[in-house]
Parts: C-alpha cells; sequence; structure tokens
C-alpha cells in the first residue's frame, strides 16, 4: 500500500539533499572567508563568518539527514514520526537562519520577508508529508 505522503517525502527529500550539499559547501566557503578576515586584520566579521558557517552547517547536514531519511522511508509509517521530527527542526534551523540575516542585514526588507517564506515551504511541505503518513 502506499501512503498518502509518500511522494512529499521522497521528493522533498530528494530537494533536500541537494540543498543539503549546497550548504555544507557554502559553510565550508564562510569558514575560509572568516579564516581569511581574521588574517587580514577585519575586527567581528570573522566571528560573524564562522558563527553562520556553523549555523550553516548544522542545518546543512540536518537537511541531508531528514533528506536521506524521507527518501529511504518515504512509504515506512512507523518511521513516519521520526520525519515529522526532523521536518520541524529543519524548520527551526531554517528560522534561525532567516533571523540570522536579518540581523546581519541589519533591516527587514520586503524581499527578505518573501525569502523567509519561501524557505519555509519544502520544510513544511515535508512535515504535511510525515503527517500524511503518520495518520495512515
Amino acid at each position: 500500500m502506499q501512503l498518502k505522503g509518500k511522494m512529499y517525502l521522497k521528493v522533498i527529500g530528494i530537494l533536500f539533499i541537494i540543498g543539503a550539499v549546497f550548504s555544507i559547501i557554502g559553510a565550508f566557503a564562510l569558514f575560509a572567508g572568516g579564516t581569511a578576515l581574521k588574517v587580514s586584520g577585519v575586527d567581528g566579521a570573522d566571528t560573524i563568518a564562522f558563527i553562520t558557517g556553523i549555523i550553516l552547517l548544522a542545518e546543512g547536514v540536518l537537511r541531508m539527514a531528514a533528506g536521506v531519511m524521507g527518501v529511504k522511508h518515504c512509504n515506512d509509517s512507523e518511521k513516519a514520526g521520526t520525519l515529522f521530527k526532523l521536518g520541524i527542526a529543519v524548520i527551526v534551523f531554517a528560522v534561525a537562519a532567516n533571523i540570522l540575516d536579518f540581523v546581519i542585514a541589519g533591516q527587514v526588507k520586503g524581499t527578505e520577508i518573501v525569502s523567509c517564506l519561501i524557505s519555509l515551504i519544502l520544510p513544511i511541505l515535508f512535515v504535511y508529508g510525515a503527517k500524511l503518513n503518520q495518520e495512515a
């Protein structure tokens, strides 16, 4: 029997894996940039780069885990609770990353709000897919 949330979890899981690869690469780029800023003597910017890199790396690893598990267990109602919790954790990290973006930018513009909402669409749909599987 195919569960109702299977397609949500499988497709979004694949997108999470792709996005996670870019997040992890971006995190290491931030670490390299932070090191370059520290060597150059730019005060404070290196700390922001490292903190952002740590958050991005953690978010990338979490998205990778959610993506792999979503693809692997998309048709398993027993794993739906775990996938639901992973989806919530991805949402929390996405919100934290967006708040960090607002803080770094120093102001909140309409485009940043739209970007924040867009960044939450996939995690919300992932949670929805897991919820559909839980109810099956």
